[in-house]
């Protein structure tokens, strides 16, 4: 499967979009998709270290924070923007590659009642979230959970 890892990660960098914001890195999705088949082999000979050490980059893991007004009401009040996160475009290109591996398997297992996401269910993910919290506890490693409200995105007024 390795051989796949720079196509895959070429495909990631084609469609990311031009003009939009970084992450930490400052590395902006032009120069990605500019570096073409050079760049897409680098990244993935490093990911395919990160996967075998089983070990997130540490200035890969989360990114900024960019509130955004949702042009409703006073931008001062804290409820009328959301918090965005950029993560690191070059980051994008591991994240196609874990969901491409376990993306078979998550689908294949899928309850016939879904419940608050199309096409995806929450007993899954709650089952990934706490095997990634045994297995970072098991490692010794600090892991970070961050759990959306999406009553709000979902049910309409």
């Amino acid at each position: 499967r390795n051989g796949c890892w720079p196509c895959i990660h070429r495909k990631t960098f084609m469609k990311l979009g031009r003009n939009k914001g970084v992450g930490r890195d400052q590395i902006p999705a032009e120069l990605l998709q500019a570096g073409g088949s050079a760049a897409a082999v680098k990244y993935s000979e490093i990911n395919t270290k990160v996967l075998a050490n089983a070990s997130w980059p540490t200035g890969w893991r989360g990114g900024k924070l960019v509130n955004v007004y949702k042009t409703k009401g006073p931008a001062a009040v804290c409820d009328n923007s959301r918090g965005i996160p950029l993560p690191d475009h070059s980051a994008k290109a591991l994240v196609a590659m874990v969901k491409q591996a376990i993306d078979p398997e998550y689908n294949a297992h899928q309850p016939l009642n879904q419940h608050a996401a199309p096409k995806r269910g929450t007993d899954v993910a709650t089952h990934v979230i706490k095997s990634a919290i045994g297995v970072a506890s098991l490692l010794q490693m600090s892991i970070f959970v961050l759990l959306v409200d999406l009553v709000k995105a979902l049910i309409k007024p």
